[in-house]
């Protein structure tokens, strides 16, 4: 539905925003789209003070508005480049956008969190561990960034995918300097 003005964002470069959640439509995203596929949209997002936070891919069909060139966004997209804020460019070269933000994440040792079966919970938090074909090891993290066992799930119960955000930023930090 919002594919071919997502690509445009893309193409264009343009901060977009974005609502999931049409109960609280307060709840906005920001971001660059960095990737668009029929299922899924990969956002670099933006905070609302113009840092770096990190990547969020969602389902296409979760997502209810979309806009860009609003003066709200527009003060975003000026915050983001007076910090002079940057995203590092992904490889988006596989088809597969899901796997593709996986991969990424377990590369750089980064802290996820994954919603299962739009749940709209952080069902697990941690580092990536072992990806085998459709399946996934999450080495979950307490609140305080302490191991917490692992997790193994299918990748087609996944349906959202925070990767480096605030929050999980901040686990990472408490993860490395137990």
């Amino acid at each position: 539905m919002f594919k071919e003005y997502l690509l445009s964002a893309k193409s264009n470069n343009t901060l977009v925003s974005i609502n999931t959640d049409n109960e609280v439509t307060e709840d906005i995203l920001y971001g660059f789209v960095q990737g668009v596929s029929d299922d899924w949209v990969l956002l670099a997002i933006v905070s609302e003070s113009g840092f770096y936070e990190g990547f969020i891919i969602i389902k296409c069909e979760d997502i209810f508005r979309c806009e860009s060139k609003d003066k709200y966004s527009e003060s975003v997209h000026k915050l983001y480049q007076l910090r002079k804020q940057k995203h590092p460019i992904l490889d988006l070269t596989s088809g597969n956008l899901l796997g593709d933000i996986i991969q990424y994440a377990q590369k750089n040792q980064l802290v996820v969190a994954i919603e299962l079966h739009d749940s709209t919970y952080d069902d697990l938090i941690g580092f990536i561990g072992d990806i085998k074909d459709d399946l996934i090891t999450i080495e979950q993290l307490d609140g305080f960034g302490n191991a917490d066992g692992e997790s193994v799930i299918l990748f087609e119960d996944i349906s959202r995918v925070d990767c480096d955000t605030d929050t999980e930023m901040i686990l990472k930090l408490l993860a490395d300097n137990r």
